[in-house]
């Protein structure tokens, strides 16, 4: 009788224990439990075979571009200012630009919640260096000289709102035959999404805008060829046709 009272009182006590949610497994504490690890540093861009989920805000205020009129595209305000004083500027390490190769396509991002620049803030189209001529590789801090409407006087042509990435490479807008944005250089705008510059990275010209005052000397710049192929997000920066 007291055997038999004794095992219903082992098999009906586990019971109780593992409905109540008191079990636990001898020799196993929560740190033995893998937890994803940071994937990167906050001084780090994403991982660049990988695209990160967008940011809970709507596609017109991630690419504002996008939403804009040919005219608005290759706008010139008129302002020859000089460019602006660096302290003015967000800090450096406010964003982080990246520059992707494959897509042809240039993503700011801001630090999300660890810490980390994992926050889309915005999209933008853009054209990087053809053969012999190839964008570099790397991660590089901007440089310290803007020009408001500069001149190439190796090829003839002027374009907006140049931010210096390292040495000679530039971000620029599109192309203009003079100091104006009366005489654009129709290619220039309708290649971008194309490997067809000489070395810098052309944009439409609001993007080229938003770089050179928002993008402090000492920023984050990594340029990638390592990024996975995605023309959804290509074909939605895609500007206008040219109304002429």
């Amino acid at each position: 009788m007291k055997k038999s009272m004794l095992l219903i009182f082992c098999i009906i006590i586990p019971i109780v224990l593992l409905l109540s949610g008191c079990t636990h497994i001898p020799g196993k504490s929560e740190a033995d439990v893998p937890h994803s690890p940071d994937s990167q540093s906050a001084s780090t861009a994403p991982d660049p075979g990988s695209s990160p989920s967008p940011a809970s805000r709507p596609f017109s205020e991630l690419a504002p571009s996008a939403t804009m009129s040919f005219e608005q595209l290759i706008a010139d305000d008129g302002t020859r200012n000089n460019p602006p004083d660096p302290a003015t500027l967000p800090p450096p390490d406010t964003y982080l630009i990246e520059i992707d190769l494959v897509n042809q396509i240039i993503t700011a991002y801001t630090k999300g919640a660890s810490g980390e620049y994992d926050m889309p803030y915005r999209y933008m189209i853009c054209s990087t260096g053809k053969s012999g001529y190839s964008t570099p590789a790397g991660t590089f801090k901007m440089g310290g000289q803007k020009v408001r409407f500069g001149y190439f006087t190796e090829f003839g042509v002027y374009a907006q709102y140049w931010t210096q990435v390292v040495s000679s490479i530039y971000i620029h807008s599109v192309l203009y035959g003079t100091r104006s944005g009366k005489y654009l250089r129709k290619s220039s705008y309708t290649d971008l999404g194309k490997r067809v510059s000489h070395g810098c990275i052309r944009m439409l010209t609001p993007d080229a805008k938003w770089i050179y005052e928002n993008c402090a000397p000492g920023t984050t710049v990594v340029i990638t060829g390592k990024k996975a192929p995605d023309p959804e997000l290509k074909q939605k920066l895609v500007p206008p046709p040219i109304p002429y």
